[in-house]
C-alpha cells in the first residue's frame, strides 16, 4: 500500500501551508476556487523551492536537471521523487458531528472580529486590510516572491546613520526599487560614512560587485561538489596555482558518486571556469576507476595549459 497523509487546518495566510495550497486559493478574494476543489497536482520540493505541474511528466520535464542525477545514483524512477497533493476546502457546517455536540459554536465565531470570523467561519485565506495598518501586508510579502517585475529606473543610495550607541549604520544601493547591495557597520564615524558613500557610488563599488560575484561562483562550486557526499566515500580538495594570476581548487570525489573529478579556476577579475567529469553510465568505482584515473592527467593538463582570451 502506498502511504499518504491527510491533514486538516484552519486558514492561516502566513503559514507554510498557504504557500503549498495557494494554487487552489483565489489571490484576490482569499476564498477557495470551487472549480479546483479536489484537483490533484504534482510537485517536488528542492530546498525551499517547489516545482509544480499538472502531471508526473510535466514535473519530470521541469525538474529533470534535479531528478536525473538522483535516478543515476539510486536506480529509482522519476515518479519516486515526485509527490502529489490536493486541497479540498470545507465549511464549519460540514462538521455535522461537531455541531451536534456544540451547536452554539457558529454563534461563537460570529461574535469574533471581522478577520477571525472570515477565516474560521467563512474559510478565507487572506489578510484583511485595515485603515489602522502601518503597511500593506500583501505588498510586503510580494517583495519575497519576485512575482512582479521591479521598476529599475534611477540609482539611489539610502542610509540609516548611527554613530553612537548600539544601533548600526546601514547603507543600501538601489537601482529603482531593487536593493542591489547593502552595507552594515557596527560602529561608524563621519569619515567611515563618507567612505561608504564613495564606495557605493563610484568605481570601487563596481569592483566590489565583481568581487561578490566571484565569491558567489566560488561558493556555488563548493556547494555543487559537496552535494555528492550522499554517495561519495570521501572528497579530497586541493588548492592549485598553475600560473601567475590563476588559482583554483581541484576536487577528487571518491566512491560511487556520479562524478569523480571537479575543479574551478579563476583570475578573480574577469574569468571563472568550473569543470566536472561525468560518465554516461551508472556510477561504479570498481569498473570506472581505471578510466577515471587515466583521464586525471588530461583534466590536470587542461588546467595547467588554460589561457583566457
Amino acid at each position: 500500500m502506498k502511504p499518504y497523509v491527510r491533514a486538516t487546518c484552519n486558514p492561516d495566510p502566513e503559514s507554510w501551508v498557504y504557500k503549498m495550497i495557494e494554487w487552489w486559493i483565489d489571490k484576490e478574494t482569499g476564498y477557495p476556487i470551487l472549480d479546483r476543489r479536489g484537483v490533484l497536482r504534482y510537485f517536488i520540493k528542492y530546498g525551499e523551492s517547489y516545482i509544480w505541474g499538472d502531471s508526473y511528466d510535466e514535473v519530470k520535464d521541469k525538474a529533470w536537471h534535479i531528478i536525473k542525477p538522483l535516478i543515476e545514483q539510486s536506480g529509482l524512477q522519476a515518479q519516486d521523487f515526485i509527490k502529489s497533493l490536493t486541497f479540498v476546502s470545507g465549511s464549519i457546517y460540514d462538521n455535522k458531528e461537531g455541531l451536534k455536540v456544540d451547536p452554539s459554536y457558529p454563534g461563537n465565531l460570529l461574535s469574533q472580529d471581522d478577520e477571525t470570523r472570515r477565516q474560521l467561519m467563512e474559510g478565507q485565506w487572506k489578510i484583511s486590510a485595515s485603515p489602522n495598518d502601518i503597511f500593506d501586508h500583501s505588498a510586503f510579502m510580494r517583495v519575497f516572491e519576485e512575482e512582479n517585475e521591479v521598476q529599475r529606473k534611477g540609482k539611489y543610495i539610502t542610509a540609516d546613520i548611527a554613530m553612537k550607541g548600539s544601533n548600526k549604520l546601514v547603507v543600501g544601493y538601489w537601482e529603482g526599487f531593487e536593493l542591489m547591495d547593502i552595507e552594515i557597520m557596527d560602529k561608524s564615524d563621519g569619515m567611515q560614512v563618507i567612505q561608504v558613500y564613495k564606495v557605493k557610488s563610484g568605481d570601487v563599488y563596481r569592483d566590489s560587485l565583481v568581487k561578490n560575484s566571484f565569491e558567489r561562483l566560488r561558493d556555488e562550486a563548493f556547494s555543487l561538489t559537496y552535494k555528492h557526499t550522499i554517495k561519495a566515500s570521501g572528497i579530497i580538495d586541493s588548492f592549485f596555482n598553475p600560473a601567475k594570476g590563476y588559482a583554483g581548487m581541484y576536487f577528487y570525489v571518491e566512491g560511487n558518486a556520479a562524478t569523480s573529478k571537479q575543479f574551478f579556476i579563476t583570475d578573480s577579475v574577469k574569468h571563472f571556469l568550473r569543470g566536472a567529469l561525468y560518465f554516461d553510465a551508472t556510477p561504479n568505482q570498481d569498473s570506472l576507476g581505471v578510466v577515471s584515473e587515466f583521464l586525471d592527467a588530461d583534466v590536470k593538463h587542461l588546467i595547467n595549459t588554460l589561457k583566457w582570451k
